[in-house]
């Protein structure tokens, strides 16, 4: 997929800057993005947008992102679908790893992440 203009993608992190960062890289490669700061503004949001894909920060005050994550899922089981969700974490353990899976996450990517890291991944989807 090297058009990546088909993607909208949900930010979702308690840290400005890190909002700020990936939302303008997203841009530069011609994807629509929105910003969450925490899981609870996440949920909402999912709930009434059109995202294809979420960055679901783990570590955030309130409902953090595995938690947010597990009520997108049961969600999803009412109304059907699935968004990808990745897990972003500046941890690095196979325990991070497994959480984020354990929660219904599609992928774990480490912050900072290279933006190689994620296009790979969605290269390999069918995004529409």
């Amino acid at each position: 997929m090297s058009d990546y203009s088909k993607l909208s993608v949900l930010i979702v992190d308690d840290n400005e800057m890190n909002r700020k960062m990936m939302y303008f890289t997203l841009r530069r490669l011609g994807a629509a993005s929105e910003q969450a700061g925490d899981g609870e503004q996440a949920i909402e949001m999912f709930k009434s947008g059109s995202f294809n894909v979420i960055f679901m920060d783990v570590m955030m005050p309130g409902i953090d992102g595995y938690e947010a994550t597990r009520q997108i899922r049961q969600i999803e089981k009412i109304s059907g679908g699935h968004i990808i969700i990745f897990g972003l974490t500046g941890n690095v353990s196979y325990e991070d790893e497994k959480l984020c899976k354990e929660c219904g996450m599609d992928y774990y990517l480490q912050k900072p992440f290279e933006i190689d890291d994620f296009t790979r991944i969605i290269d390999t989807l069918d995004i529409k």
